[in-house]
This record gives C-alpha cells, sequence and structure tokens, in this order.
C-alpha cells in the first residue's frame, strides 16, 4: 500500500505544479493583451482628441473653415497654425466637393529641426504605429459651403 502511495503523492504533485504553472501562464498572457489593446486605445483617443483641437484652430470660433485661412496657411506646421507644438502630427484638410482642393499643414515638433534632422526621423518613422483619424468639416467659400474632411496623422 505504500508504494501506491508514493505513486499517487508524486503524480498529484506533478498536477498540482502543472496547474500553478498554467495558471500564471493563463493570467500573465491576458494582462499582456488587455495592456496592449489599452495603450492603443490611449493612442486612438489621442488621435481623435488632437482632431478636434486642430478642427477648433482652423474654424477660429466661427462655424465653418474659411477657405481663404486655408489658401493663406497652407503648407505652415501646427505647431505655428495652432500652438499645439508637443505632439508629431500632420494635418490635411480635402474639399469633399472639388477633388482637386487640399491643404496640408506639416508636423508640429519634426519642423523645428534642421531639415537634413528631419528628414531622417521622417524616413524612419514607423507607420504601423501611426494612428489617423478623421472629420467631416465646412469649408466656407463665401457665396457657396462645400463638405471637407480633416484628416489627422498622429
Amino acid at each position: 500500500m505504500g508504494e501506491y502511495q508514493l505513486i499517487y503523492t508524486a503524480i498529484a504533485a506533478i498536477v498540482f505544479v502543472t496547474a500553478i504553472i498554467g495558471g500564471r501562464f493563463f493570467i500573465v498572457s491576458n494582462f499582456v493583451q488587455a495592456d496592449i489593446e489599452s495603450q492603443t486605445t490611449t493612442r486612438e483617443l489621442n488621435a481623435m482628441s488632437l482632431s478636434y483641437n486642430i478642427l477648433d484652430c482652423l474654424k477660429q470660433d466661427g462655424d465653418s473653415v474659411q477657405a481663404g485661412f486655408l489658401d493663406g496657411n497652407t503648407g505652415k506646421n501646427i505647431c505655428e497654425l495652432c500652438g499645439i507644438c508637443s505632439l508629431i502630427s500632420e494635418a490635411m484638410v480635402t474639399d469633399l466637393e472639388a477633388s482637386e482642393r487640399e491643404w496640408e499643414f506639416k508636423y508640429s515638433a519634426v519642423s523645428k529641426l534642421p531639415q537634413t534632422l528631419s528628414d531622417k526621423l521622417l524616413v524612419w518613422r514607423d507607420d504601423r504605429n501611426k494612428k489617423s483619424y478623421s472629420v467631416y468639416l465646412d469649408i466656407d467659400y463665401g457665396e457657396e459651403s462645400h463638405m471637407g474632411m480633416l484628416d489627422v496623422n498622429v
């Protein structure tokens, strides 16, 4: 009887250790997945928040974006235009009714760097981690208004 008890004890110990290791692996893998999803959500929320901040800046306390303002400020960086200097972001406004009309605004943080350094930084930028968000807006041409889209890449 003592011989069988030793075998049963060894089997029980192996099952117990396997259950502990398996449970630990299950819990750790679920927490890692939750952390990755949390970071993705945070980046998406940052892109959305920045999109609405840039939209408010382009509207200049009005109801729509003025086409003259876009024409006069196209190519400028977001830092000079809106005072948003801490993020690396770019924006583009597209007139959806007149497809040849686009206004592009450069990266805010990168635009202050020397040209050689900013070129190297933009070449090595990882596009997989870049998040974008789009917002519809009205572009006022004076007599008429067109539907437009603001695309912000963070």
